[in-house]
């Protein structure tokens, strides 16, 4: 929790409205959207940005494309380290799913899906620094090839 001064609705008044409470901002407007499952335009609504205005004056508007292509990314790349950070030094399973939906598996697919696996099972090890103990699939018996 950022502790800053405030306005009388509770807003940081605008000489206190920082970059970390900017950022403290887009972590949790980007924590409505995946939790809600909202639309990425949902935050150039006129009634958020009806609320946004009237609660947070000193933010700037957010765009759809912003909120996609800029904050949810940088919020991804963050949780994606940290990820990678707890895993490190540990024992992990892979888990495979690529093959939903497929209706026909050729053998260049496979091949394809080996490829994938031994590039993933290759950086888990070297860049996460992990212990792979088991990669499982929920594909049919046909990629097993892979």
């Amino acid at each position: 929790m950022i502790d800053t001064p405030t306005t009388a609705r509770g807003t940081p008044s605008w000489q206190h409205w920082a970059p970390a409470f900017e950022e403290h901002f887009e972590t949790h407007i980007t924590n409505i959207t995946a939790s809600y499952k909202f639309s990425l335009n949902w935050i150039e609504n006129q009634a958020v940005c009806g609320f946004m205005n009237e609660f947070f004056p000193f933010v700037n508007p957010i765009s759809s494309y912003q909120l996609s292509n800029h904050i949810i990314l940088h919020k991804v790349e963050r949780y994606w380290q940290a990820v990678k950070n707890c895993c490190c030094g540990s024992d992990v399973t892979l888990q495979t799913d690529g093959w939903t939906g497929m209706y026909l598996l050729s053998a260049k697919n496979a091949q394809h899906l080996k490829i994938l696996m031994i590039s993933v099972i290759e950086e888990v090890q070297l860049i996460w620094i992990a212990n792979i103990v088991a990669v499982t699939s929920d594909a049919s018996g046909e990629s097993w090839a892979a």
